[in-house]
């Protein structure tokens, strides 16, 4: 299924093929605990949820949250009435225009407001 890969340490937003099993979504996050962030138009983003444990130095920002750094890689996945990852409703171009990357000491800076 198509999903879309956000990567802060490449500074890239890639649409990627998503089989939908926990080995390909650690795969493709590059961790092995994770938890979701909501978009608005009902797609998720899986992020690391142990991403600030591991001394990050890359991060994202999602403008519906502009608050919260997410550390680590995203993917953007659909859900369906069952809680059943699909393939996601956002374009790529849409993904593109709500991700601002910050470094580090961005970052701070965020969480400090």
């Amino acid at each position: 299924m198509k999903a879309i890969l956000i990567n802060p340490k490449l500074r890239t937003i890639t649409e990627v093929d998503y089989t939908g099993t926990l080995e390909s979504l650690y795969q493709l996050t590059e961790c092995d605990c994770v938890d979701t962030v909501r978009l608005p138009n009902g797609d998720s983003v899986y992020v690391d949820d142990e991403g600030l444990l591991h001394n990050p130095e890359f991060f994202f920002v999602l403008r519906h949250s502009p608050l919260q750094p997410l550390a680590g890689n995203g993917l953007v996945v659909g859900i369906n009435d069952e809680g059943t990852d699909i393939g996601c409703k956002s374009k790529l171009d849409d993904v593109i225009n709500q991700v601002t990357f910050v470094s580090l000491w961005e970052a701070k800076l965020l969480a400090w407001k």
